[in-house]
C-alpha cells in the first residue's frame, strides 16, 4: 500500500507515503480497551509505523478516527513484521526485519501501557522598552493526543548480506516463531529466519527463558549458493507432533524439507 503524491511539476521527485508494501492487522489492548491494529513494514520510506482505529468496533471507514504513531525510522528498509509473544512474559512483541546490504533481526517489545498522554507547551515573551522592561505573558498551549510508551528494541542477529550485490538485493528475508515440538509451547519460541538474498535459512534458538533474556544461538541449516531463498514455511504434516520445514530455494528451482526431531 503506497500513496506518492504527485507536486504538479516534472523536475520534483513525488513524495512517498505508507502504509507501504507489508501490513498486518492485529489486535493490542490498550488503557482504554482492545484496538483493531494494523502494523507496517514501510520498506520505501525506511519506516516501522502502527496504525490504529479509535472505536471498539474496528471500523476503519472513519478517517477521522485512524491515528497513527511511528516506532522506529532509524534500521534502515523494513522488509518484514511478525507479532508473537517472544519472550513467554505474555505480551506480544515485534519480530522485525530489515533488508539490505547489511541486515538485521530485531526484536520489539510492545509497551504495555500503549495510553494517550497530552503534551502541553508555554513560553513567556518579555519586551524591553526604553523607560524600563514591560513583560509581556503570552501563553502559547499545544495539546495533542498520541500512544506513549517505548517500543524496546533487542538486537537478535545482524551482519547479513546478499550473496550478489544489485539492484533489489537484500538480505535477511522474513522471520517466524516456531516450536519444533507441537506439544511443547509453554516456553519460549524458536525463530525461523530465510537469508533472502543471502541464499541461506536459519534457525535461532533463545539461551534462556528468562523474559529479560534476548540471547540466541543461531545455526545455519541450508545452503543453496548465492543465490536466492524465499520465506520458509512449517506445519506438522505427518502427525508426529514435530514440524517440518519448508525452504524453497528459487534459484536451483528446489524445495528443501527439513525436520525437527
Amino acid at each position: 500500500m503506497l500513496w506518492l503524491e504527485n507536486l504538479g511539476n516534472y523536475y520534483t521527485p513525488w513524495h512517498v507515503y505508507g502504509p507501504d508494501i507489508f501490513v498486518i492487522d492485529t489486535v493490542l489492548h490498550t488503557t482504554d480497551g482492545p484496538r483493531d491494529c494494523l502494523i507496517a513494514a514501510q520498506f520505501f520510506t525506511s519506516s516501522l509505523k502502527i496504525y490504529w482505529i479509535e472505536n471498539k468496533i474496528a471500523n476503519w471507514t472513519d478517517t477521522s478516527k485512524i491515528k497513527s504513531r511511528l516506532i522506529d525510522n532509524s534500521i534502515g528498509n523494513v522488509f518484514d513484521v511478525t507479532v508473537a509473544n517472544l519472550n513467554n512474559d505474555g505480551k506480544p512483541d515485534l519480530l522485525v526485519t530489515n533488508n539490505g546490504e547489511i541486515g538485521s533481526l530485531y526484536a520489539y517489545e510492545v509497551p504495555s501501557d500503549f495510553s494517550y498522554n497530552i503534551f502541553i507547551s508555554r513560553f513567556t515573551l518579555t519586551c524591553l522598552r526604553p523607560y524600563g522592561f514591560l513583560s509581556f505573558h503570552i501563553h502559547v498551549a499545544y495539546s495533542f493526543l498520541y500512544r506513549s510508551g517505548e517500543f524496546k528494541r533487542h538486537s537478535i542477529a545482524t551482519g547479513f548480506k546478499p550473496g550478489k550485490s544489485g539492484t533489489g538485493k537484500g538480505a535477511p528475508g522474513a522471520a517466524m516463531p516456531v516450536y519444533p515440538n507441537t506439544k511443547v509451547n509453554a516456553s519460549k519460541p524458536s525463530i525461523l529466519l530465510s537469508g533472502d538474498d543471502d541464499g541461506k535459512a536459519y534457525y535461532l534458538e533463545p539461551l534462556s527463558n528468562e523474559p529479560s533474556d534476548w540471547s540466541y544461538s543461531m545455526m545455519m541449516f541450508l545452503d543453496a549458493g548465492d543465490g536466492t531463498v524465499g520465506e520458509l514455511s512449517f506445519a506438522d504434516v505427518d502427525g508426529d507432533s514435530y514440524v517440518e520445514v519448508f525452504a524453497p530455494s528459487y534459484s536451483t528451482n528446489e524445495l528443501f524439507v527439513y525436520r525437527f526431531t
